[in-house]
């Protein structure tokens, strides 16, 4: 899976130094075309004809870079503000890269789409896709201005209502774009940054589900996430699959849809108007009455923080939200000084993944009456939400108890075949589906030299196989992810439980003594050691034994 259209912005980007028709070709004796005050130097080097400070070199691993792209069938664009087209051209036609071949070629000979005019970047990717109507989400940029993160990633536009966000599932066709997928640049290109743009590419391209429409129910696993007031411009767009694009406020976490979990929030700000980050990191927020560039370098300050904690873009942040109070005559319904959840989702995500459903007042009434509240903060398991050690400080700080864990006690298994397959010369056990090369009393043991104790029969091949004493052909293997699962289990507090209908519990207890797996420490053990209920019974003595927490549930 790789980008359709690749674009690379120029100064400080692809080369060091800058082309400025404001300084080159300026000297005594400079021609009167800014173009042919261009000398090539070597094949990645050019200088000013007059004044050799003033030079551009490519930087090293861009024709690589360039060859990569060619080789994946991508069409190379080159993305510039530049007001001379004449002088860009002429650069690129010095710089010597790799083609898809390997072969070295002129850069300009490479190049589809050579977008230089003095405009928003924007219009740059609005000609490109009005070219061959290549979705804006099949393109990425590299480029080395901080801003166009809050304009190419963008694309695609009075009163207040409340809605229904759910996240939406499979679906047929996409008609509306996703924004171009950015990757900012401060150090110019390089093979670590262009590979990483082209994993954020990925990785945002894999969690897109393309739109079926506005009802909810066209989404088989559509998942309620939560509430937002907004304004009915914004609640159209979103209904035909398109995002938010108000860029007049950025809010505190940048230009994206906020959403809560507690009906009476969204509709405070109605009428007023997948990681949790701590409140206190006031660094990371947006100010939005700054300019744009000091906005995007918020935006990439935050990514960046974001990326330490182990999660890489696309993501969406939940967070702590301090109390309103009363504002603007308006009195916030959650009693002070308690805190509420907030739901940030950004554009890419916004069309990937959600589907909004407006409700009527009656039906808002109705959930507030209800408290039908998501809880964010008890979601953090269920949702795989990152909670770095800083937001579990905030939380303390505050008194407040999120759930982190599951709330399991018991953590059940059976032999097979969840716990480990059984095996043959050509029959693998798979699961749902048993044949007689399971550990089976019928057949284990029951060759010539078999000795009378059946669990004797059992020895080990290595510490995730065991096998007949008589009969190589019959195997039983622990499954690979096993010893880290139950490390995992002991890791969570829970208790593991063996859940079995073998009528010979030696047997099993001895196949478990030989089988290795980690502890709750990482250390090898035998899994026969760190059993609790060893429970190879008929199921009605299982339940008697067992009692209240059969109804346990492993999640």
């Amino acid at each position: 899976m790789y980008p359709k259209v690749v674009g690379l912005s120029l100064n400080w980007c692809i080369f060091s130094g800058t082309i400025n028709e404001r300084t080159w070709g300026k000297g005594r004796g400079a021609y009167p075309r800014l173009e042919d005050n261009i000398v090539q130097v070597n094949d990645h080097l050019i200088r000013d004809r007059t004044n050799a400070t003033l030079r551009c070199e490519l930087y090293p691993d861009v024709p690589q870079i360039v060859s990569d792209i060619l080789q994946h069938g991508a069409k190379l664009a080159i993305i510039s503000r530049h007001s001379s087209r004449a002088m860009i051209e002429r650069a690129l036609y010095y710089f010597i890269v790799k083609d898809n071949y390997g072969h070295d070629r002129r850069l300009i000979e490479l190049v589809t789409y050579l977008e230089v005019y003095n405009r928003h970047k924007t219009e740059h990717f609005r000609a490109i896709q009005g070219y061959n109507d290549e979705p804006y989400m099949n393109m990425i940029l590299f480029d080395h201005m901080k801003q166009s993160t809050t304009r190419v990633e963008m694309l695609l536009g009075q009163s207040n209502l409340s809605l229904v966000v759910h996240y939406k599932s499979d679906a047929h066709k996409c008609v509306y774009y996703l924004g171009v997928t950015f990757e900012h640049c401060p150090d110019g290109l390089n093979w670590n940054r262009y590979q990483e743009g082209i994993a954020t590419w990925r990785r945002t391209k894999a969690l897109h589900s393309p739109w079926r429409g506005p009802e909810p129910t066209a989404y088989p696993k559509r998942k309620l996430i939560g509430y937002s007031g907004m304004d009915l411009d914004t609640i159209k767009l979103l209904e035909k699959g398109g995002r938010r694009q108000d860029r007049k406020e950025a809010a505190r976490w940048g230009y994206a849809m906020y959403v809560a979990d507690d009906p009476r929030v969204a509709k405070y700000f109605s009428d007023w108007i997948k990681i949790w980050v701590p409140d206190n990191r006031h660094d990371l927020k947006t100010n939005v009455n700054e300019d744009e560039v000091t906005i995007a370098d918020s935006d990439l300050k935050r990514d960046k923080q974001v990326s330490r904690w182990g999660v890489s873009r696309p993501y969406v942040l939940f967070c702590r939200h301090p109390n309103m109070g009363r504002r603007d005559g308006l009195q916030f319904p959650i009693p002070d000084p308690q805190r509420f959840n907030e739901l940030v989702i950004y554009g890419q995500t916004q069309e990937s993944l959600i589907v909004i459903q407006r409700m009527t007042d009656a039906e808002l009434v109705k959930a507030i009456r209800n408290n039908e509240n998501v809880q964010y903060e008890h979601k953090i398991p269920e949702w795989n939400i990152t909670v770095p050690e800083d937001t579990k400080a905030d939380f303390r700080q505050h008194h407040e108890h999120p759930t982190y864990l599951y709330k399991l006690k018991l953590a059940p298994m059976t032999c097979t075949p969840p716990l480990f397959k059984s095996e043959s010369s050509s029959d693998y056990v798979s699961k749902g589906h048993r044949t007689i090369h399971q550990l089976d009393r019928k057949t284990w043991g029951k060759g010539h030299g078999a000795h009378s104790k059946i669990e004797d029969n059992i020895i080990r091949v290595n510490d995730h196989v065991v096998q007949a004493i008589n009969n190589a052909s019959l195997k039983c293997k622990l499954y690979p992810d096993v010893p880290r699962i139950v490390g995992d289990i002991l890791q969570h507090g829970a208790k593991l439980a063996i859940v079995s209908r073998h009528k010979s519990k030696a047997m099993v207890d001895r196949a478990l003594y030989y089988f290795k797996v980690k502890d709750r420490h990482g250390k090898d053990r035998r899994l026969i050691e760190l059993v609790t209920y060893d429970e190879n019974t008929r199921p009605s003595t299982f339940v008697q034994s067992m009692g209240t927490m059969t109804k346990s549930t492993w999640i």
